[in-house]
């Protein structure tokens, strides 16, 4: 007999070994899933129905076949011929997978066991679910139909085989939140938001002893370091910050901590032709969107449509139903951030300086001739920042940021130092135009402005990619700013 019930439970084991990387299981999940689909595989592209009409069996139907099935199929045809399937082909059955379960969960009601030592207001129940809490001999669980699938969430507790044998589905809650996980994961975009949102909320506790901000572009995130200036510091340099948004964070620490007397600006030469706002790439409106407008609250220029802070990237439509894995996750990255607060960056805890920076191999391996080829496309990438308007425009925002802080802060404009493989491929006139807007600045103000461009103290073991510095550079970079400063 049909039953939805049964190819839920069947897909979902699938999708779970596939989610676990449990490759011993893969083969045994996929066969009997693919028995099931195949008993149960009409020839009319669809899967049958519980219901019958006047005529007789009715169907689900789906038209164009059933991905799931054909992509099964494919692969069992694989096997009875004695060939090797890879991970890799067996992980092209998650989004049929997902798509399928998706469809079907309508067919069934969910039902959510809980043990009595846990709390359902921290794990994210969605507020409609039906949630039984398990308490004294209360442990078994109601009896089951063909349209009921009852779910129980476990902790460390240990469950009595009684009630395990009255359950459908168990799941510990550590696999809840990987599970979560895998549907809003950690990228460079949240770690970036997380980790300025932990600095900037630990100022509240350490605003009295805080005298220097250090912000900019990649290049201070990864050149300078807080525990290596001369006094207490902040690093709220993230990725792809431009000169509107680095002086922002700065401006928001200074209205808050009243002991902030310097701040540093760092970045290279086209940072300040850069405007990320103004016609942004996708690359851009990421750090917009996700990273900088639900910490500062700033769109800057750009007027277009909001993604959300966090990317769904997969997801599991059966525990989906009972909770919010957004909600579980974001709870989660409260606790990331509170730690990030009293981190630099790169830290051993959570997230480690890449050895080959942006770069997935060695260079400095590399003959010369392939790294000045190799670099030129990412100098050639900056060179396109190249923007009178921009320029003219962030020069501006300077002079007001330097208007707004003149009695308080003395403000310190540094140019990183770049590989010799970069530097020949940078355009001379980002740093000409610069050089002749920042004339009238430093006329007009009392700022330093320490270009390090083409300083000889750095070589290329001081760099993870072709203009980005290691941990070593990072060092000789914080003792010259700390001298400046």
């Amino acid at each position: 007999m049909f039953s939805y019930k049964t190819g839920i439970l069947l897909a979902y084991q699938l999708l779970d070994v596939l989610y676990s990387g449990g490759s011993e299981h893969i083969e045994t999940c996929s066969k009997m899933l693919y028995a099931w689909l195949a008993s149960n595989y009409n020839t009319k592209g669809g899967i049958l129905s519980e219901q019958q009409d006047d005529v007789g069996i009715s169907y689900h139907e789906q038209r164009g076949g059933c991905p799931l099935h054909l992509t099964l199929e494919g692969l069992m045809l694989r096997l009875h011929a004695g060939e090797t399937v890879s991970m890799r082909e067996y992980n092209s059955l998650r989004k049929p997978l997902v798509e399928i379960l998706a469809n079907w969960m309508g067919e069934i009601k969910l039902c959510l066991l809980l043990h009595s030592s846990l709390q359902p207001e921290f794990l994210g129940i969605w507020k409609e679910t039906r949630a039984v809490l398990l308490t004294g001999n209360n442990d078994v669980a109601p009896d089951t139909d063909e349209r009921s699938i009852h779910l129980l969430l476990t902790s460390n507790t240990e469950v009595s085989d009684k009630l395990l044998k009255k359950t459908d589905m168990q799941i510990s809650i550590q696999k809840l939140m990987a599970r979560a996980r895998f549907c809003f994961p950690v990228d460079n975009f949240d770690y970036d938001r997380l980790y300025l949102t932990g600095k900037l909320q630990s100022l509240s506790e350490n605003c009295k002893r805080i005298s220097i901000v250090l912000s900019g572009s990649s290049y201070a995130m990864v050149g300078l370091k807080e525990n290596m200036m001369p006094r207490p510091a902040v690093n709220l340099a993230v990725n792809a910050q431009d000169p509107y948004f680095s002086m922002l964070s700065a401006e928001t620490v200074i209205k808050s901590c009243k002991g902030i007397d310097t701040v540093v600006i760092t970045g290279g030469y086209y940072f300040w032709h850069t405007d990320m706002s103004n016609n942004p790439s996708d690359y851009y409106k990421s750090v917009l969107m996700r990273t900088n407008y639900p910490v500062l609250r700033s769109l800057h220029k750009y007027e277009g449509e909001l993604l959300p802070a966090m990317q769904r990237t997969s997801c599991d439509p059966l525990l989906e139903k009972l909770f919010d894995f957004e909600a579980l996750c974001e709870k989660e990255n409260e606790g990331i951030s509170a730690r990030l607060a009293n981190l630099e960056y790169f830290n051993k805890e959570i997230n480690q300086r890449p050895i080959n920076g942006m770069l997935h191999f060695p260079f400095r391996e590399l003959s010369d001739d392939i790294n000045y080829r190799t670099a030129k496309a990412r100098a050639e990438a900056h060179n396109g920042n190249l923007s009178q308007h921009n320029l003219e425009s962030n020069m501006k925002i300077l002079l007001s940021f330097l208007s707004a802080t003149e009695n308080q802060v003395r403000v310190i404009i540094v140019v990183p130092p770049v590989t010799k493989f970069y530097r020949v491929n940078s355009s001379p006139q980002l740093k000409e135009m610069l050089y002749e807007q920042l004339k009238a600045v430093k006329e007009a103000f009392d700022i330093v402005f320490l270009d390090l461009f083409d300083s000889q103290d750095f070589d290329v073991y001081d760099f993870q990619d072709y203009d980005h510095l290691n941990d070593n550079g990072a060092k000789k970079l914080s003792r010259i700013v700390g001298m400046e400063v």
